[in-house]
């Protein structure tokens, strides 16, 4: 019986949810009503073709949201990253890291410089990348690059701000 690689343990999941996110962020069809369809082959194009953006590969500056609860305020220098937790379940955290092509290796420390996590993020496309984190605050999930500004992001509207509670709602029968 063989066993699977750590590389393909990793890069699995990574995958799987890697096509959920971009599957979730796709833009829709539903037309706004100062919108027209796209023209039809009997109709003529424009003379002029529109010019595409060049795709970008790499972790962007910006406002990085982790799923819906912590912001990081981000700059990118070259292959070094820091970023300042700025609202959420992350504030006043500092994450520091080094980007090796697809990915992240990161630290996470609170204002003291205590470490709180280690961390590693690999890219899933333009806009997202999915992180694991492990030690004192052990989580995982996805990294939405500059879907928002950061002042839309903090509202509280945007974020939940606070704990979560998890533990199971109080028994309210009588008698049980």
């Amino acid at each position: 019986m063989t066993h699977a690689s750590p590389f393909v343990r990793l890069i699995a999941p990574v995958v799987f949810i890697g096509c959920l996110a971009l599957a979730a962020c796709k833009p829709s069809n539903v037309l706004r009503p100062d919108q027209s369809p796209t023209p039809s082959l009997t109709q003529k194009e424009p003379a002029a073709p529109i010019a595409k953006p060049a795709p970008r590969i790499g972790f962007p500056s910006g406002v990085w949201v982790e799923g819906d609860d912590t912001v990081w305020s981000v700059a990118v220098d070259g292959n070094r990253v820091i970023a300042k937790g700025e609202c959420g379940l992350g504030q006043g955290l500092t994450l520091t890291g080094t980007i090796k092509n697809v990915a992240l290796t990161y630290t996470v420390n609170t204002d003291d410089q205590t470490g709180i996590g280690k961390g590693q993020a690999v890219l899933v496309g333009d806009d997202h990348a999915y992180f694991d984190v492990s030690g004192g605050m052990q989580t995982h999930g996805l990294f939405h690059f500059n879907h928002t500004d950061l002042k839309t992001a903090c509202s509280p509207k945007f974020t939940h701000r606070g704990p979560i509670d998890i533990r199971p709602a109080p028994n309210t029968r009588p008698g049980e």
